[in-house]
C-alpha cells in the first residue's frame, strides 16, 4: 500500500530551504557524500553508436546522437548540483535517467522542426507528428527529475546554497543543530 501524502523531500533539499516545516530529521538516514561522479560507462559506449554508412537518420545513429546530448547534459548539470550538494554517487542511475530523458526532448524536438508539427499519412490526411508525442513524454520526465534534483523554479526559490560548502557539517543532525542555533 502506497504511503499518503506528499512525498518527503529529499534531506539534502530541506536542509538547503532551512527546514521550512521544522519538522525532526530522520537521525539514521543513510547520507552519502556529495561526489561528482564521472559519465556513466553506458552512456560512453553508447555514445560511439552509429551504422556503417554514417548517415546521422537511421535509429542507430540517432541513438548515438542522443548519448552524446546526454552526455553533454551531465557535464553541464552535475557540476552544479554537486556545488548545491545534492549530487551524490547513489545518484548517479537517477541523473543518468533525467539525462537521457532531456537527450530524448531534444532529438524529437530537432525532427519536428524539420519534418513540422502536423504530417501526412500514406493516405494524404495530417495528423499530427509522432515526434511531439516522444517530445511531451520526455519533457514530463524531465520536468519530475527537475523537481527531484531541485531544478525547478519554485523548487529554487527556497534553496540558499553557500558559496563554500566545505565548512558545512556532513551528519543531518549536525546540520540541524547548526541551523538551529542560528535562530
Amino acid at each position: 500500500m502506497a504511503k499518503r501524502g506528499p512525498k518527503p523531500q529529499p534531506t539534502a533539499i530541506r536542509l538547503l530551504r532551512g527546514n521550512p516545516g521544522n519538522r525532526p530529521f530522520n537521525a539514521h538516514e543513510p547520507t552519502p557524500e556529495p561526489c561528482l561522479p564521472d559519465v556513466p560507462p553506458s552512456l560512453v559506449a553508447d555514445q560511439t553508436a552509429e551504422c556503417d554508412a554514417k548517415c546521422g537518420s537511421c535509429a542507430r545513429c540517432r541513438a548515438g546522437w542522443v548519448a552524446r546530448e546526454a552526455i553533454a547534459e551531465w557535464n553541464r548539470r552535475a557540476p552544479v548540483l554537486f556545488r548545491m550538494r545534492v549530487l551524490t554517487e547513489w545518484d548517479t542511475s537517477a541523473f543518468e535517467l533525467y539525462c537521457r530523458a532531456w537527450a530524448r526532448y531534444q532529438n524529437a524536438e530537432t525532427q519536428i522542426a524539420s519534418q513540422g508539427d502536423v504530417i501526412l499519412t500514406a493516405g494524404g490526411y495530417p495528423m499530427q507528428n509522432p515526434f511531439r508525442s516522444v517530445a511531451n513524454k520526455a519533457l514530463l520526465q524531465c520536468q519530475q527529475f527537475w523537481a527531484e534534483f531541485g531544478m525547478m523554479p519554485s523548487s529554487r526559490t527556497r534553496i540558499g546554497v553557500k558559496p563554500d560548502g566545505a565548512d558545512a557539517p556532513t551528519n543531518p543532525i549536525h546540520r540541524f543543530l547548526r541551523y538551529a542555533r542560528r535562530e
